[in-house]
């Protein structure tokens, strides 16, 4: 599917025009000359001065969790800024593009969501403490944009415990930017190759005890290959009140109108011949006299697999500090929700409506009688959701098989208590409680669900079939203990190790999957998956510091022992076997981060990540290796700044490792390199001009797969990473 390309090319004036608006209602508030004080105008040097002390205290007070956790500034981004590229360079963080652009990236932690396509669990994914994920879990990864935050906070695994996670992976903050030390007015705008065309505009306001600010942007690209196109706009609001130092109340209202194409799946024989081609459904050849089917895989020509996705999002929070040893946040948000996936044939066309309320309770004490401290959080979600299942009738709507309502609901309570036995060691104890439930009532009222067969085989099908009811109603209730201790020999550095319980509840999409379906016709019903929470046991060990401002490291090993983990099958044709548990596997891995500054002008930096997933000793699959999953991956960057003005880059992203494709480990996705370079031109502190040259060389590779559990040589399986491309933009703020 082709959009209609509509440039924003009012944006700039829309947000001169939210300035002015902005400026006169804090201007009515504060009609009395004595709250217009002169030391509230600050000047764009103060303000980024101001702003880079607040974003070294937020590293600095993250780095000292003894656990896996990135800080990852979003200062200077550009507007084509994508999800993907910003954990890119983060330890202990798999991020693979999926079909480019603004679509459905491919983020794992330690194995969250392995063997999801497209991932939609697996990790609890945060806007300033408040969850972007629905009440079941499930999260629409387009609607995460990482542009209008500051830095992105990453909990790795059951570090994420204590931000209210319930899940393998941990949680991923994004932290927006304070409407106080918000540019008055930001432009940025980026064009490049494959007809993409990105843009933000964002204005802010600071008058008293008001601020506001509101970022609008958009993006849109056709697609290095054909039904490739996508497009995204957004708008960002927040505003604060505080009337002193110790307190105040922000209210938000965000919206996201996301829409991409799935061009899917190749073979590795047609993804070498042309990468941007798509595939055309599996290729019947006779095989000693009997008709036989290839190149199984999705008709992506036929169906037209695409995804629309429209949110509204709103709430408020509030942080109050009573004292310099108290600190206590609330916030509650609503998430109003409108998905449409068009699926190939053998899934058809899912539409669900959600709406979805989640409440954060958060504090901190220190005591000062005792070098002890305390921590709680607590966070509640419930949702309701209407499903609708239609059968993709060539890339049409065809008739309604199935329709369910919907509802989940959780709350994750945390408490944690830290002591100091002297001024280098430390023990830090918790515990979490973890109760969810998913209910699902069939809403279906027909007695038989319509079939649909679009080609051959099969060459017979009845009309319809019964209609079995698929309610059902689940119930989960973990407990999470976890204990760490912490030693710094010197300033600057800590050595930790840990012992943690994490949990992880399957969704609405795990519980309740359709069957029956083949690459040339639709489902005939669907599976109830009766699933237990996946749970795992987690040692960890870590080392992270640095040395006279010239060096850095970030070091953790850990084993976690998983339990019931949840694995998505699909069969040698590609085709869902719906959702299980497996008996035991074990994650094994290594994180490695660290940069140094070689000269006063040049610096660079390595992310390293190694993991080995494993089954132990299962019926089917021994002690193979878990399909998605390279064992290393290696980020490399490195910057230079020849002329004050000028800065030249460099990264590499290299895959070391073949990853297994399938958990049978047969099929095996190809190790690849690719390099890009970029060249910036800061002309004041205003005025950023930059250039980037994305895989430089042109390696042609699969930037990710659709994972089976039994593959065959020739399945579509492997998703064609993009070809060289060339993009320019600009960033400028007053």
């Amino acid at each position: 599917m082709r959009f209609q390309r509509n440039y924003p090319l009012s944006l700039t004036s829309a947000t001169l025009l939210l300035s002015q608006v902005l400026a006169t209602g804090f201007a009515q508030e504060a009609a009395t000359p004595e709250i217009i004080r002169l030391d509230t105008v600050i000047t764009t040097e103060t303000r980024q001065k101001d702003s880079s002390a607040r974003l070294d205290a937020a590293e600095k007070s993250l780095l000292a969790v003894p656990g896996g956790v990135n800080f990852l500034s979003q200062s200077g981004a550009g507007a084509g800024l994508t999800l993907q590229q910003s954990l890119a360079f983060a330890p202990g963080v798999t991020s693979q593009s999926f079909f480019g652009g603004n679509d459905q990236p491919k983020i794992h932690v330690r194995g969250s969501g392995l063997q999801q396509n497209p991932v939609q669990r697996g990790l609890l994914f945060l806007a300033d403490g408040l969850p972007l994920n629905l009440s079941d879990g499930s999260i629409i990864m387009s609607c995460v944009d990482p542009r209008a935050a500051s830095h992105l906070a990453v909990y790795r695994g059951p570090t994420g415990n204590v931000r209210g996670a319930a899940a393998l992976g941990g949680a991923i903050e994004q932290v927006s930017t304070a409407p106080a030390y918000s540019p008055p007015l930001l432009l940025s705008g980026e064009f490049g190759s494959f007809g993409s065309v990105s843009a933000t505009a964002g204005s802010a306001a600071h008058v008293g005890d008001f601020a506001g600010a509101a970022t609008l942007g958009f993006s849109e690209r056709d697609g290095f290959r054909e039904n490739n196109t996508s497009k995204r706009e957004t708008v960002r609001t927040l505003a604060r009140w505080q009337p002193s130092g110790e307190f105040y109340l922000a209210p938000f209202l965000d919206y996201t109108n996301a829409a991409f194409d799935v061009p899917g799946p190749l073979p590795w024989a047609k993804l070498e011949a042309d990468p941007t081609q798509i595939h055309t459904g599996p290729v019947i050849v006779p095989i000693n006299g009997t008709p036989t089917a290839t190149q199984a895989g999705p008709n992506v020509v036929r169906d037209q697999p695409h995804r629309e996705t429209e949110q509204w999002r709103g709430g408020l929070r509030s942080d109050w500090k009573p004292s310099s040893t108290t600190n206590l946040q609330a916030g509650v948000a609503y998430l109003d929700s409108h998905d449409v996936f068009r699926y190939p044939v053998s899934s058809g066309i899912q539409t669900t409506s959600s709406k979805n309320i989640a409440v954060n309770l958060h504090g901190s004490q220190s005591l000062t009688a005792a070098p002890i401290g305390f921590e709680f959080n607590w966070l509640g979600q419930q949702g309701d959701f209407e499903k609708k299942f239609h059968h993709n009738n060539r890339g049409s709507k065809g008739d309604l098989f199935g329709r369910n309502d919907l509802e989940a609901a959780g709350s994750m309570l945390s408490l944690a208590a830290t002591y100091s036995l002297s001024t280098k060691w430390s023990v830090a104890t918790g515990t979490s409680w973890l109760h969810e439930t998913r209910d699902n009532t069939d809403r279906f009222t027909e007695a038989t669900r319509p079939t649909l067969r679009v080609a051959t085989p099969p060459a017979s099908l009845p009309a319809s079939v019964l209609a079995v009811n698929n309610s059902f109603a689940r119930r989960y209730d973990e407990f999470l203990p976890q204990i760490s201790v912490s030693f710094r020999p010197v300033e600057r550095q800590l050595i930790f190790a840990s012992v943690s319980r994490s949990a992880e509840v399957p969704t609405f999409d795990d519980l309740l999957t359709t069957t029956g379906g083949t690459p040339n016709s639709g489902p005939t019903g669907f599976a109830i998956n009766n699933l237990a929470a996946q749970t795992a046991t987690t040692f960890e060990l870590g080392w992270r510091g640095a040395l006279a401002s010239r060096f850095t490291w970030d070091t953790v090993l850990y084993c976690a022992n998983v339990e019931n983990e949840l694995l998505v099958l699909r069969d040698a044709s590609g085709l869902s076997r719906g959702t299980v548990n497996a008996d035991k596997t074990t994650h094994l891995g290594g994180e490695l981060g660290g940069t140094v500054q070689l000269l006063a002008n040049w610096d660079a930096g390595l992310a390293y990540t190694y993991q080995d997933f494993r089954f132990n000793n299962d019926i089917a699959f021994r002690n193979n290796r878990l399909a998605g999953a390279a064992r290393h991956h290696l980020e490399l960057r490195s910057s230079w700044s020849p002329w004050n003005p000028i800065t030249l880059g460099g990264q590499i992203h290299w895959r070391l490792d073949r990853a297994p494709v399938d958990n049978a480990n047969t099929l095996f996705q190809p190790r690849y390199a690719v390099c890009d370079f970029s060249i910036r031109y800061k002309f004041s502190q205003r005025v950023t001009l930059y250039a980037e040259l994305r895989n430089a060389f042109d390696a042609v590779y699969a930037a990710s797969v659709n994972t089976t559990d039994v593959a065959a040589s020739t399945q579509a399986v492997y998703l064609p990473g993009d070809g060289r491309s060339l993009h320019a933009g600009f960033v400028v703020q007053f």
